[in-house]
């Protein structure tokens, strides 16, 4: 029997940007992803009413993804196939919405990495399960990371590893959605800068905290502060102002922008700010006509 590489991955495969490296993405693209769409909802096996949990692991390859894929499986069948002895089956298993919280349970059993790695990432995937996931560390970090990211994990616990020694854990807790501003509060004071960055773009961070990143001495921190979309019109303004040309530039692609704003950026004598807006689908019309006739030829050709 061979070992799964992600069991046996000696490095940190991601870093603060969430940028996995090359090695592990190469080994990433060869698992196999089943497009469930891609099969028709009308074309059913006419002999499903004879397929029980008992003879449903005698069926052909296909005919048991085709079971997976379908909404009208009963779970029985499904969980019947957590059972099935070919590893693809279990991972397609494992990577569809059909699959129950029990069912991933029970494949989250067999601590197979690329499986693991599935149940991780599943949107139905267990709280318990995503906790456990979580405590793998260090040989299965990305198992571990992506298991912290999901919409499913406890708030507690994402509290909680917001003190965590680990800047790796701490960057994927930022990353949450759902993860509270108490928690994000804290990290936005943390040292490293690629976690105050990922403050800054969390949908969940507070205006406050934004603020406070606004003027954060890391040009990046300040220029993320602009992506997020829930950054107020009062904060934007103040960015608008930014020494930094790189904050300014990309300041005019955040659709909460006012145009009174773009007007005045419309201007930059840095060329590449309204180059940008002129690429940017939200900048009004009459803008667009100015920034036709502007001085310089890659901002007239945008």
């Amino acid at each position: 029997m061979t070992t799964d590489p992600f069991l046996l991955f000696p490095i940190n495969p991601i870093d603060f940007y969430g940028i996995i490296n090359p090695n592990l993405q190469n080994m990433l693209n060869n698992i196999p992803q089943f497009d469930f769409s891609a099969l028709d909802d009308t074309i059913w096996n006419p002999k499903i009413d004879k397929i029980t949990p008992d003879n449903v692991l005698d069926l052909e390859y296909n005919q048991k993804l085709e079971l997976i894929s379908d909404r009208r499986t009963s779970i029985e069948i499904l969980e019947r196939l957590a059972d099935d002895e070919d590893i693809y089956v279990r991972l397609y298993l494992a990577q569809s919405n059909n699959s129950s919280e029990n069912i991933l349970r029970k494949l989250s059993q067999c601590w197979h990495g690329r499986i693991s790695l599935a149940v991780s990432r599943n949107q139905n995937a267990p709280s318990d399960i995503l906790i456990k996931f979580s405590e793998l560390r260090p040989g299965n970090l990305t198992i571990c990371l992506e298991s912290i990211c999901h919409p499913n994990f406890p708030i507690e616990s994402l509290i909680k590893l917001a003190d965590d020694e680990d800047d790796h854990i701490k960057a994927w807790v930022t990353r949450n959605p759902n993860t509270p501003s108490i928690a994000l509060e804290k990290l936005s004071d943390d040292e490293d800068k690629y976690i105050r960055r990922w403050v800054a773009r969390n949908p969940s961070t507070p205006s406050s905290t934004l603020e406070k990143l606004s003027s954060n001495h890391d040009d990046g921190t300040r220029m993320y502060v602009w992506m997020n979309p829930n950054t107020p019109l009062y904060i934007l303004e103040k960015l608008s102002y930014d020494e930094d040309h790189g904050v300014r530039m990309y300041l005019v692609e955040n659709p909460n922008v006012s145009r009174e704003i773009l007007e005045r950026l419309s201007n930059e004598t840095f060329w590449y700010v309204p180059e940008m807006m002129a690429r940017n689908r939200n900048t009004p019309y009459y803008i667009l006509e100015k920034l036709a006739n502007h001085t310089n030829d890659h901002v007239r050709k945008s």
